[in-house]
């Protein structure tokens, strides 16, 4: 696919780009052997399957299986930090969303509850932070993927960034970690710990993780000034990760959840609104 008046590339759909460059961004990463390299690899194998798909569906598809493949390489041989180990299979879970996005197949309600277990079982790879360690913030990002797919309305589920839509050095103001699809195509959000001056593009919708956490605390009858920052990312991931594997939540976790999920949801009215 070809897109007419092309806007800055993060704000570009990877179906919507030009074709040279996934292509060049391919070869570029094709032969790096380190963690971050297979995992900036999968990504750009996965840009490049998405933006020839109408034109090289097989080869497409070969592609696709490729970026799991190395993401497999990531996870199963143990070559990288558990945060790299985290972040390969969150990568991994999404692959049959973005394929499933250029055939122009639908997700369902049980897609999403099945992402949402995905999601628990790459954060159960990492270690509980310690009270006084700062909350990192590649789990912050996959709380919130995780947290949209629990909602279980395809609408309101969140895509990743890939590293080319998240950490552009030409368009800083138009950065993001996430975003929705809809009829007007990208809903970008960039999420941070709590409010900041740096200014960003009128396009890009703001969700502020920390905001959202003391929300859902208060909701739920907890005060928020009891958790250090690292407690209440703990709190959180330690929740998903037991309803994912099946355990029970009780009724005080479950207001704190259902809140969250509310607020992430809203933000994709927001973000339609900035679209309009």
């Amino acid at each position: 696919m070809t897109c007419v008046d092309l806007p800055p590339t993060p704000l570009a759909l990877a179906e919507n780009l030009p074709e040279d460059h996934t292509t060049s961004e391919m070869n570029r990463y094709s032969r790096k052997r380190t963690p971050a390299g297979l995992f900036r690899s999968a990504w750009c194998h996965i840009e490049y399957a998405m933006n020839h798909y109408d034109s090289l569906p097989d080869l497409s598809e070969f592609y696709f299986e490729y970026a799991r493949d190395l993401t497999g390489v990531i996870v199963n041989e143990h070559i990288g930090s558990e945060l790299t180990t985290m972040n390969a299979l969150v990568l991994a879970s999404y692959i049959p969303f973005f394929r499933r996005r250029v055939r122009g197949e639908d997700i369902s309600s049980d897609d999403c509850r099945e992402l949402y277990r995905s999601m628990g079982y790459a954060l159960s790879y990492m270690q509980p932070l310690h009270p006084d360690d700062p909350p990192l913030w590649n789990q912050a990002e996959v709380v919130v993927l995780a947290m949209s797919a629990r909602i279980g309305q395809p609408a309101f589920l969140l895509h990743p960034s890939s590293p080319r839509e998240e950490s552009s050095t030409q368009y800083p103001r138009m950065n993001h970690d996430s975003y929705f699809i809809s009829s007007r195509g990208k809903l970008p959000i960039q999420q941070k710990q709590r409010p900041v001056n740096k200014p960003y593009h009128p396009a890009i919708t703001m969700l502020f993780f920390e905001k959202t956490l003391d929300r859902a605390l208060k909701k739920s009858g907890q005060p928020p000034a009891s958790f250090s920052p690292a407690d209440k990312l703990n709190y959180i991931i330690a929740t998903i990760i037991s309803e994912t594997y099946d355990s029970s939540i009780n009724a005080c976790e479950k207001v704190f959840m259902d809140s969250v999920c509310s607020v992430v949801a809203s933000h994709y009215f927001d973000a339609s609104s900035r679209a309009a």
